[in-house]
């Protein structure tokens, strides 16, 4: 009824505000329940909260995950502005970033992450980490275009060479998000 869902809203507003209480306990267990329910209308908060988290990786790992869960494309942003920082903070944004972004069907979102990953694997290949960071990146990066485009790149130039194709661009980003 018009009631209860009424009632649902607001007891997921009076959930998603435990976002903001100083106790880690608490938020990890709003941020875990939030995530199961995929209901969208808490997205602002989890973003709201996302912004709040400098290196705290489990948390970070949290409302990546329930922001995937939910698979929203506003949280699509922020995914790719984690992806310029350091390489573990990078490497769960892409474990994370095809869950996220294959419930999505707009094309907007679809085009910005492709290329946001396809950069990432650029970064990496010409070093933007230490040896060990690259080449763990390289892998993540390779895996999470496997996962959304369902094609194998041996290297980053060739997957920049399939997405600047203007063919095979169009025919993937039409299936992608097609209804």
């Amino acid at each position: 009824t018009e009631a209860g869902l009424e009632e649902w809203r607001k007891g997921m507003k009076k959930l998603a505000s435990l976002l903001k209480e100083t106790d880690p306990v608490i938020r990890k267990f709003a941020v875990l329940c939030l995530s199961e329910n995929g209901d969208r209308s808490v997205v602002p908060e989890l973003l709201e909260y996302a912004s709040t988290l400098e290196r705290h990786f489990p948390e970070t790992e949290r409302v990546l995950v329930a922001l995937a869960r939910i698979g929203d494309p506003r949280a699509v942003p922020l995914f790719l502005s984690w992806m310029e920082g350091e390489a573990r903070r990078v490497r769960l944004v892409l474990k994370y970033l095809s869950p996220l972004i294959l419930r999505v069907k707009s094309r907007d979102p679809w085009t910005n992450t492709v290329d946001g990953v396809i950069s990432c694997l650029e970064r990496a290949e010409e070093g933007k980490w230490s040896p060990k960071e690259n080449a763990a990146v390289v892998e993540d990066a390779r895996k999470a275009l496997r996962q959304m485009t369902g094609k194998e790149f041996p290297k980053a130039s060739d997957a920049r060479a399939w997405w600047n194709a203007p063919q095979e661009r169009e025919s993937f980003l039409k299936k992608r998000t097609s209804p």
